[in-house]
């Protein structure tokens, strides 16, 4: 459903595309932001999913949190 915004959404979450480094930056900012403080895959995939939705979500965070350096 596309909202008044113009932007499409899935049961009020904003769809996001495959698009470029999208889903990186994403991760990035729900991940390394001063708030969030590196939280681990299963934190950051329940933060993410409230608010975002594409395919592979969740292995695409697991594979980021996993290549953290400073989570390590």
């Amino acid at each position: 459903m596309i909202d008044s915004e113009g932007v499409l959404r899935i049961r009020g979450r904003v769809c996001v595309p495959h698009v470029g480094d999208l889903t990186i930056l994403i991760m990035e900012k729900a991940h390394c932001s001063r708030y969030s403080i590196h939280t681990g895959d299963t934190k950051m995939y329940c933060d993410l999913r409230k608010h975002y939705w594409y395919g592979r979500i969740k292995r695409d965070i697991v594979d980021f949190v996993s290549w953290c350096q400073n989570f390590q």
